[in-house]
């Protein structure tokens, strides 16, 4: 009976851990594609996309200061949701062995994704238009490439700066505002009709 169950926690734990490399790589092209739109103000200046010539540059700042950390910060929200539902079936019997167990694969989720993935992509985007442009015209120099890495890839910090202005912004305000709270709070005003679920609507707190 103990190696039953020595052997159902192995299995448990080597399936969990797949499915984390799967989702590692699932959301790869996701937040990839999301980074990049962090920089279409320089691909407007290379050319890459004629339509974005039309453009007003205003529009581009809001779209490329805003949207990828949005999109990013949504799938990190649901990748969170996800994880714990993993984490419980992988046998973690208390919620703050559940969080604990959350953080360590968010870690390693977190600096290859958001290091890693959107650093590089976000290079790339500018770059492959650059290098299209040397193959076309036979200008082709081996040296070139880390040249135009280097000058590239440090314009990827436009989509940090504009995640830590941006969550910093909206969770200093919803800690402040509490606005999911205040809507269940009101929902729970509607809706219960007994004086008991009333008091405890009051007075429970939150997990």
């Amino acid at each position: 009976l103990f190696s039953t169950i020595v052997w159902a926690r192995y299995i448990r734990n080597g399936v969990v851990i797949a499915l984390a490399v799967g989702l590692v790589i699932l959301w790869t092209p996701l937040i990839a594609v999301s980074s990049a739109i962090s920089q279409l103000d320089n691909l407007r200046e290379n050319g890459a996309f004629d339509w974005l010539q039309t453009w007003p540059p205003w529009l581009i700042s809001l779209i490329q200061g805003i949207l990828p950390v949005i999109l990013v910060g949504s799938l990190i929200v649901l990748l969170g949701v996800i994880l714990r539902i993993l984490l419980k079936y992988q046998g973690h019997p208390t919620r703050m062995q559940v969080e604990l167990a959350v953080q360590k694969y968010y870690f390693a989720f977190a600096f290859i994704q958001y290091f890693l993935v959107v650093t590089i992509s976000s290079a790339t985007s500018v770059v492959i238009k650059t290098l299209e442009d040397t193959i076309r015209g036979n200008d082709i120099n081996i040296f070139y490439v880390p040249q135009l890495l280097a000058q590239n890839i440090p314009q990827a910090s436009n989509y940090f700066l504009s995640q830590i202005l941006v969550q910093s912004l909206t969770q200093s305000g919803s800690g402040l505002m509490q606005w999911f709270p205040f809507l269940v709070f009101i929902w729970h005003g509607m809706t219960n009709t007994l004086a008991r679920d009333k008091f405890q609507s009051r007075t429970d707190l939150k997990s």
